[in-house]
């Protein structure tokens, strides 16, 4: 069930806050700087979204995170989205689910391929019924 408009932005951060430092954790390279967007190139996965009915598992396909931040993520792509709206799974199982908004594209070469760095701000969390 997706959180009304009344989802404060405290629980928000809060969750996206432990999604983080899950993520972190996972990650012993990770910079230990309080930087608001951290270098994460890490697989997550990521399912597009019409803005009313959930993603089936299935939907949901892995991508390479460039960066993370408390209020949004980069992920590199082959092709630009289908959608404006993505819904993510971050940290350990149980994974935390968040809906993201695409706010902008930038090709770019990475390792010698051509690829689409695509950015996404957090929106809300996905609750679970």
């Amino acid at each position: 069930m997706l959180k009304s408009d009344s989802t404060t932005d405290a629980e928000l951060f809060t969750a996206l806050h432990h999604a983080l430092e899950e993520l972190t954790a996972l990650d012993a390279s990770a910079e230990r700087r309080q930087n608001d967007r951290r270098p994460f190139q890490c697989v997550q996965m990521l399912a597009p979204f019409d803005g009313v009915t959930l993603p089936d598992q299935h939907d949901y396909t892995r991508a390479m995170f460039f960066d993370l931040s408390p209020t949004g993520f980069s992920y590199l792509a082959d092709a630009p989205p289908e959608t404006n709206l993505l819904i993510t799974a971050l940290g350990r199982t149980p994974f935390r689910f968040f809906i993201a908004e695409i706010v902008h594209e930038q090709r770019m070469i990475h390792e010698d391929r051509r690829r689409i760095l695509v950015g996404c701000r957090f929106i809300s969390r996905v609750e679970a019924e």
